[in-house]
């Protein structure tokens, strides 16, 4: 039974760790616009906007299609009086960002966790932070917040540029600002362990879901730790729930209601092993499942049962 209790993401990065990280490879394969002569600067911001509108917005497709058509509409006019192209690159996709976000139906009911983004076909940088508990502690600021946020720490831009690519007053731009860094000062910072651990307890985790071992799963869970289920229009947990017994409970009984002829697939995903599961003979991912680490065991886990929002 879950809890129908309020409470923060279990693992989540404080503002010193969340923007760590070289810029993005960016999306996979995509109609390419020009890459020679003066296209080639511009092209190459290609993955900080991709980046920028994923950790905005929280989808994969939308951020990727919106990069693409500010880069073509970049190269389909003379911009040769632009004096800061990234600036004006970065305030197209802010805008088409804030319109998709105002436009986007409310869920009423359950978590809405981000699409996930799978390698290869979004191939990142490793020191990039895009995971789901970033994205859980950025959604509790408003868009504009975000922007704030986002622009500041990744860009290093000052107030004053800000608040001119935002259209916004400079105080209030820097109230923007504060109040975003005090939401993340207030989660735990991230802890990130090596490929070869995060392959152990993927494993173990694993074996103790399949053999149906709630002792031994429960082993493996933090004190605290906590499942964000995302089913999209299919059923999934209403809440949160809370708790390694409650948790265990809760994934034993997935496995066993779905297992069937279920194919499991290791692979990367937002910079962390997690699992793709197939149906029977399917080459479509019908579901994700993403483990938060810690020190103590797994924080957090977040499961997205969506197959339109995985994309191979």
């Amino acid at each position: 039974m879950s809890s129908t209790k309020t409470r923060p993401p279990a693992v989540c990065d404080n503002s010193s760790e969340i923007f760590s990280g070289a810029t993005p490879a960016g999306p996979g394969p995509r109609p390419e616009v020009p890459r020679s002569g003066p296209a080639e600067p511009i092209t190459e911001l290609r993955g900080s906007l991709f980046a920028f509108a994923y950790r905005l917005t929280g989808h994969a497709a939308d951020s990727e299609d919106l990069v693409q058509e500010v880069l073509a509409n970049w190269f389909a006019a003379n911009h040769d009086h632009v004096a800061d192209p990234r600036r004006y690159l970065l305030r197209a996709v802010k805008n088409g960002c804030l319109t998709l976000l105002a436009h986007r139906p409310r869920r009423a009911t359950g978590t809405e966790l981000p699409e996930p983004l799978v390698h290869p076909r979004y191939a990142l940088d490793a020191g990039l932070d895009v995971s789901f508990g970033l994205w859980l502690t950025l959604a509790t600021l408003s868009p504009l917040e975000r922007a704030v946020l986002l622009l500041k720490e990744s860009f290093a831009y000052e107030y004053e540029e800000l608040a001119e690519l935002l259209d916004i007053r400079t105080d209030y731009c820097r109230q923007l600002y504060h109040r975003g860094q005090q939401r993340l000062r207030a989660r735990q910072p991230r802890f990130q362990p090596s490929a070869r651990e995060q392959q152990r307890l993927l494993t173990a985790f694993r074996r103790a879901v399949t053999v149906g071992d709630l002792s031994q799963l429960v082993q493996l869970l933090r004190h605290d730790v906590t499942i964000y289920a995302d089913g999209g229009p299919r059923p999934a947990a209403r809440r949160p729930i809370y708790g390694p017994q409650a948790c265990g409970r809760y994934l034993l009984g997935l496995y066993q209601k779905f297992a069937p002829g279920l194919r499991a697939e290791v692979a990367l995903i937002n910079n962390s092993l997690g699992l793709l599961l197939f149906e029977p003979a399917s080459t479509v991912a019908d579901t994700v499942v993403l483990l938060e680490h810690s020190s103590a065991g797994v924080a957090a886990l977040y499961i997205v049962r969506d197959a339109t929002r995985i994309h191979l």
